[in-house]
């Protein structure tokens, strides 16, 4: 019974004195270039698992290192290409001992196992062929794989310095094999060194295997010489197949941003550039969506720092590269630092220690839109400040994110913008520096006749659609704090928008009965609920919450019920 040989070792794990000499200066010339997968990594990766690394022991002690090729398969057994020189001694007294293979599994590098040689040969080709046991019971090797070598393409090589190792910059091929001469030549800029028997291949398949190094240029046996070898002189089995060179994917070659940096509040442009090559798709995201594959664009620059990505896509799979814009605040010099407190029913809030304060928006009255500033919050002392603030007035919306536990959209039950709770903030001309305290109070939940957690879409929405006549009472969630409500209640006509009834009372239960009698389609209601202390200050306020904004008022039409 075969067990699977899989080792601790891992693919280029092997220590050889030598390797520290051939791989140092290396590593000097083409470092850099190591730290990414290049083109021939992601075109090798499908060809590995044919390669195997040959180790060959001599009865005089000397081993040789070398590699092969799988090239076909009968009855649980691989056959292995190999160049002739690597498995024969050039003395006939020394004879060989032992061959043996070692196979990759996925980035591991199996145990050696032992392989036979098929003692055939013909004149003036440099092969032989092994023979060993399939290494483990799923492996699986790649068939389509055939190409033959052009004169001039890139050429890249699986194996040398003693691993599955890939050249890191391509070779070109500058001889192809003649009616007289099997083989055919590759230049590479660096010099090779133990590649007897690594595949080359090519963007459209392995067209080869290398039987000489002379310097920077190696000689290579073509896989159709191999082919006709090993398929019809010998009559062993040969699997591979011509291929379809395989679909790299995508490459973005430039994608940029200019300005990187932009100022808050002030009005720019910001142009992105970009140039991608084999794709199908491009698109860049935020905002932007479909675009060719090379152009520029101008967009007007963004209120906060804001990420773009570029997204090209290929039958061959999907690059994405990203780039940032960066806004700055104004400089302090420039603006005004504003500290504070959030207060909450006459207090600053300590209970909720862990509650954070959330800035939704701070609107410029008189640039009529929301405008940057830098924003702190200590949830243990409740202390505020707002930072770099220009001149100007403002209205700031600020709400505390205690964990209420409902709808994730809706944003806690300590809320601050509400009319008439906090005045505008006014920075005049020279001020540096200010005091302003903030308040907040409770959001009121609404549970009945209709459950205003839920997200809406906008403030402009159709009413709740309730069947008249008569209406359902409302019913709230009790306020913390709240000694008794105040009620607002509107009955309108829908077509003409004019009042017909309108009633305000003070009560101190959470359910409330209009008690109207309703009998037209066209009618809608209007409510709204606000929650006073005993001290009569605001506590806790209706607020209709929609994705867009916020309103006092909630709106019922009343219609017929259908049959």
């Amino acid at each position: 019974m075969r067990k699977d040989n899989l080792s601790c070792a891992r693919s280029g794990s092997f220590r050889f004195p030598v390797l520290i000499v051939l791989v140092v200066p290396f590593l000097f010339s083409f470092g850099m270039q190591l730290l990414a997968a290049t083109e021939g990594d992601v075109l090798a990766e499908r060809f590995k698992r044919n390669v195997v690394q040959v180790t060959v022991t001599f009865s005089d002690g000397d081993e040789r290192l070398g590699f092969g090729l799988v090239v076909g398969e009968e009855d649980d057994e691989l056959y292995i290409a190999t160049p002739k020189h690597v498995v024969d001694s050039d003395d006939p007294d020394i004879k060989v001992q032992k061959i043996e293979v070692r196979f990759l599994k996925g980035d591991m590098v199996l145990n050696p196992i032992e392989a036979d040689l098929i003692a055939l040969s013909v004149p003036n080709v440099d092969l032989k062929l092994l023979k060993v046991l399939r290494p483990f019971s799923d492996y699986t090797w790649e068939r389509k794989v055939c190409a033959q070598p052009k004169r001039g393409e890139d050429v890249w090589f699986i194996g040398g310095y003693v691993d599955w190792s890939v050249s890191v910059v391509p070779g070109t091929i500058e001889r192809e094999p003649s009616l007289f001469d099997p083989t055919f030549s590759a230049v590479f800029q660096l010099a090779r060194n133990g590649s007897s028997g690594a595949p080359l291949f090519t963007k459209k398949g392995i067209v080869g295997i290398i039987i000489r190094d002379e310097g920077t240029r190696v000689v290579a046996l073509s896989i159709e010489v191999m082919k006709e070898v090993v398929a019809e002189a010998w009559k062993y089995p040969w699997g591979l197949l011509e291929c379809e060179p395989p679909i790299l994917p995508p490459e973005v070659t430039l994608f940029t941003i200019e300005p990187s940096e932009v100022a808050g509040g002030v009005e720019e442009k910001v142009r992105l550039t970009w140039k991608v090559e084999r794709a199908d798709t491009v698109t860049i995201e935020p905002g932007i969506g479909t675009v060719n594959a090379k152009g520029s664009l101008d967009v007007s620059a963004p209120t906060k720092d804001t990420v773009y990505t570029l997204v090209v896509e290929n039958k061959g799979g999907q690059t994405e590269q990203s780039i940032e814009v960066t806004v700055k605040a104004p400089p302090v010099a420039e603006g005004a630092t504003i500290a504070g407190k959030i207060h909450y029913n006459g207090g600053v809030i300590t209970k909720y220690s862990d509650a954070h304060a959330i800035l939704p928006s701070f609107y410029s009255l008189e640039l009529l839109k929301d405008v940057p500033v830098d924003f702190r919050y200590d949830n243990q002392t409740g202390e505020f400040v707002f930072m770099h603030v220009l001149p100007g007035k403002y209205r700031v919306c600020i709400y505390i994110d205690s964990g209420y536990p409902f709808a994730s959209h809706s944003p806690g039950d300590f809320y601050g913008c509400v009319g008439g709770l906090n005045d505008d903030i006014a920075v005049h001309p020279g001020v540096t520096e200010a005091t302003w305290n903030y308040k907040v109070v409770h959001r009121i939940h609404l549970l009945e006749p209709v459950n205003n957690e839920q997200l809406r879409t906008s403030v402009g929405d159709s009413p709740e659609t309730l069947y008249g006549p008569g209406f359902l009472p409302f019913v709230w969630k009790p306020v913390p704090e709240a000694a008794y409500y105040k009620i607002r209640l509107l009955l309108k006509d829908a077509d003409t928008d004019e009042e017909v009834e309108s009633r305000s009372e003070t009560i101190t239960a959470t359910r409330y009965s209009p008690n109207l009698n309703v009998t037209s389609g066209n009618e809608y209601y209007m409510f709204s609920v606000t929650a006073y202390n005993a001290q009569h200050e605001l506590v806790g306020d209706f607020s209709n919450f929609y994705r867009n904004g916020s309103d006092e008022w909630f709106e019922f039409k009343l219609v017929s019920k259908p049959d």
